[in-house]
């Protein structure tokens, strides 16, 4: 069967960045698809599309310091894996410590010289990146090292709308006074929403939510005031407005419970209107899920999907304990126990459809319990041509 150009092109922009290497080294023709603006475009916008049904590669990341590992999504040899082993090589020669990742591209910081003047955003899949001047905020913190505890309140996420959209992504950060977004074009900070936690209210600011069209969200509390449940906190930069979501009761029954104990992340299951919205996670003493989807979001109604000991989940392991998770995908819960990475569908109601992606060898299980203070970040990965920037980029790698 013979194939013309244009099928070939809607062809090969579904496929991962290396398999399109491969094919790019036998044929001048298919080579010259990797360097078309619209090919990029049209192949990012392909891997968003497969990205919300799972992702391709997971980095798990020591919440202290660089030390990372890479693990593919699927049981399959590490060789075979969409992410290049020269850029994962350059990663970990220059010491970058992972904040963020969407739609392949990542957004970093230098740990070894702790460089506070910059930000790196890096597409380890074709081996460039480029620099960003990092706001006042985050000197600071840098300086101070205090990223790992507080976090950077950073909003990272390519945009996800039609493939001839001007710019490459949308990068937030909370100040003291409000929302600052940096852009591409003045590579400067603009304020663009203003407002003041007051009082004895504490923001998550490691922990938030983006959703188009509403904002970004925050978990946060009141510091030395029990009787103030956690509730979610949510800024519309393009509109100015804030709004405070209430969570399900259940997820703060206890008076002692602190936004620390939960987290949130973006759902794309079936919630009424068929919109993405917010799922809300309580690990009880890292041992115990609880997991809400908020279902109507005027009205705040939460409804639980998932409530199940971690020892139903990881019966491979005597007595596990949670060293982080994350819900990637939209519906996948992805968690880590002191030795092992696993995955399940939370469309699923069967326990033992439970996934072991692999041994992550982040630190010493020895050295941690239901009590340790320390952890890993699960930070989710998919394979793309998206350049790193509008700016021109630099080289750092060859992909193999």
């Amino acid at each position: 069967m013979a194939f013309n150009d244009d099928q070939i092109y809607e062809l090969f922009s579904w496929l991962p960045v290396k398999s399109l290497r491969r094919f790019a080294s036998i044929s001048k023709h298919c080579n010259g698809f990797l360097y078309e603006p619209s090919f990029i475009r049209l192949q990012s916008h392909h891997v968003m599309l497969k990205a919300a049904a799972s992702d391709e590669g997971y980095f798990v990341q020591s919440k202290y310091g660089a030390k990372w590992s890479f693990l593919p999504s699927s049981a399959v040899d590490f060789a075979s894996t969409i992410v290049p082993l020269d850029s994962l090589k350059f990663l970990k020669e220059q010491w970058l410590r992972i904040i963020s990742s969407s739609n392949g591209l990542l957004l970093c910081v230098q740990t070894a010289t702790y460089d506070p003047d910059s930000l790196y955003v890096v597409n380890p899949a074709t081996g460039t990146w480029t620099t960003i001047p990092a706001p006042e905020e985050v000197k600071e913190m840098l300086r101070h090292d205090s990223y790992s505890d507080y976090g950077l309140g950073i909003v990272f996420e390519c945009c996800d709308c039609d493939i001839d959209f001007p710019d490459d992504y949308l990068l937030m950060a909370v100040s003291g006074f409000g929302l600052i977004v940096y852009s591409s074009t003045t590579r400067a900070w603009e304020m663009r929403h203003r407002f003041v936690v007051g009082g004895n209210s504490y923001l998550r600011r490691d922990n938030h939510v983006y959703l188009e069209k509403v904002g970004v969200h925050f978990l946060c509390d009141k510091l030395h005031f029990p009787a103030i449940r956690p509730h979610i906190m949510a800024f519309n930069p393009s509109e100015g407005t804030m709004k405070l979501l209430k969570i399900p009761r259940d997820a703060s029954r206890r008076r002692d419970v602190r936004s620390w104990s939960l987290r949130i992340f973006r759902w794309n299951g079936n919630s009424c209107n068929a919109q993405p919205t917010i799922s809300l996670v309580r690990l009880k003493k890292k041992k115990h899920f609880k997991i809400w989807v908020l279902e109507d979001y005027d009205s705040c109604f939460w409804a639980e999907v998932l409530n199940v000991r971690v020892k139903v989940m990881a019966v491979e392991e005597v007595n596990p304990v949670v060293a982080g998770y994350a819900i990637t995908g939209g519906t996948w819960l992805i968690f880590a126990t002191t030795r092992y990475l696993y995955k399940y569908n939370l469309k699923d109601e069967d326990f033992q459809k439970v996934e072991v992606i692999g041994c992550h060898g982040i630190f010493d299980p020895f050295e941690f319990s239901e009590y340790c203070t320390g952890g890993v970040d699960i930070i989710p990965y998919s394979s793309t041509l998206r350049p790193p920037g509008t700016e021109p980029v630099a080289v750092v790698g060859h992909p193999t």
